[in-house]
C-alpha cells in the first residue's frame, strides 16, 4: 500500500515538475524534471513487478498447500495398509498373542505398534515385522513433515498479506479457497 502512495506522490510531483519544465527556461530545472519523471516511471514499474511476483508466490503457496493435503491422505492410506498387513501377519505367525495384540492395536488404532513389537520378545526378533513397523513410522513421519510444510506455506501467505508495500486486497488467501 505504501508503494502505491509513494508512486502516486512521485507521479503527481513529476507531472507538476514536467509542466513547470515547459514554463521555465532554466536548463538545470528541466533536467531535474526529466530525471524525476524517469524515476517515477521506474519506481512504478518496480512496484507493479513486485505486486505481480507477490501474487504469483501466493498462488504457488495455495497450490502447494492443496498438493500437500492430498499427499497427507496418501501417506495415511499407505500407513493404514501397512497396519492391516501388520495385523494379518501377527495373526498368522503369533496366534498365542493374537487377542492381546489385536486388543492393543484396536484400542489405539495402530499408534502403539512399536510398543506391541517391543513388548513381546519373539515378535521383536521378527525381521518382517520390524520392517513393517519402520515403514508405518516412516509414513507417519512424512505426514508430520508435510503438515509442517503446510504450516510454513500458510505463514508465508499471512506475512505477505501484512506487507505494507503490497496492495493486499487482490492477494488470494487460503481461507478464500
Amino acid at each position: 500500500m505504501f508503494s502505491l502512495i509513494i508512486s502516486a506522490l512521485f507521479w503527481s510531483m513529476s507531472i507538476v515538475l514536467f509542466i513547470a519544465c515547459f514554463v521555465s527556461e532554466m536548463v538545470l530545472f528541466q533536467i531535474v524534471c526529466v530525471f524525476t519523471f524517469i524515476a517515477s516511471v521506474v519506481f512504478t514499474i518496480v512496484c507493479i513487478c513486485n505486486h505481480i511476483d507477490a501474487h504469483k508466490e501466493q498462488i504457488s503457496n495455495l497450490e502447494s498447500i492443496n498438493y500437500n493435503r492430498q499427499l497427507i491422505e496418501i501417506y495415511k492410506r499407505q500407513a493404514e495398509e501397512f497396519i492391516a498387513e501388520f495385523k494379518l501377519y501377527l495373526g498368522e505367525k503369533y496366534p498365542e498373542h493374537e487377542k492381546e495384540i489385536f486388543k492393543l492395536i484396536s484400542a489405539n488404532k495402530g499408534d502403539r505398534l512399536i510398543d506391541v513389537v517391543m513388548s513381546l520378545p519373539e515378535i521383536h526378533t521378527s525381521e518382517t515385522l520390524t520392517k513393517l513397523v519402520a515403514k508405518v513410522c516412516e509414513y507417519r513421519r512424512n505426514v508430520y513433515d508435510t503438515e509442517d510444510y503446510i504450516i510454513q506455506n500458510k505463514r508465508d501467505m499471512r506475512v505477505r498479506k501484512r506487507n505494507p508495500f503490497l496492495v493486499t486486497r487482490f492477494l488470494p488467501m487460503y481461507e478464500d479457497f
